[in-house]
């Protein structure tokens, strides 16, 4: 009995961080004032929602490039020679967006957080 507790206990807490990290990566897109700067400077957008979502409404001037096809297409984002500005619908994906693209280029990457965000809604 006592392991039981010990072992859902320790899932709780696994699972504790694990929202945690998920809540830490749409709270912390990077200033907006910062984002708008990098795309008046001519910084690349992309949405990594889907293709429904982006033809239904998207930045001006953004490309899409659904999250669930990144890894298969990042050679068309690391081979860019500006900074890349990210946004989703919430600030989740693009971050996630972010964590996959900051490793594999040395041009600055932004995670512009939601599409309403980036809009300054």
């Amino acid at each position: 009995m006592n392991n039981l507790l010990v072992v859902a206990g320790a899932l709780a807490l696994l699972a504790l961080g694990v929202v945690q990290r998920r809540r830490g990566l749409a709270r912390n897109p990077a200033p907006l004032d910062a984002v708008l700067t990098a795309i008046e400077e001519g910084a690349l957008a992309v949405d990594v929602r889907s293709a429904d979502a982006f033809r239904e409404d998207h930045y001006p001037g953004a490309i899409n490039l659904p999250l669930e096809d990144l890894s298969r297409r990042m050679r068309e984002l690391t081979d860019q020679e500006r900074t890349i500005i990210l946004y989703c619908e919430s600030g989740y994906s693009s971050g996630l967006a972010q964590r996959l693209l900051a490793r594999r280029t040395s041009h600055p990457v932004l995670n512009a957080g939601g599409l309403n965000r980036l809009r300054g809604q």
